[in-house]
């Protein structure tokens, strides 16, 4: 789990190969389904997101800006 500057959440959800986003209330807002297994998630200060994925046996590291927008 992880929180960006905006207060948006996004959990890991391994088991089904997303991740959800909430606002800050709680409030379900999307998943994104394209990473495959997600296995740890981290965001900087600067809203930078960081992704370790497990897709056909290989890990992976994903790096991403949440600037433009969620």
């Amino acid at each position: 789990m992880a929180v960006d500057s905006k207060g948006l959440v996004y959990v890991s959800d391994r088991e089904n190969n997303r991740i959800q986003i909430f606002d800050a209330n709680g409030k379900f807002l999307k998943p994104w389904t394209h990473l495959g297994c997600t296995q740890g998630l981290y965001i900087t200060k600067k809203d930078e997101l960081w992704i370790i994925t497990h897709r056909n046996n290989v890990e992976n590291g994903t790096y991403d800006t949440l600037l433009a927008g969620s």
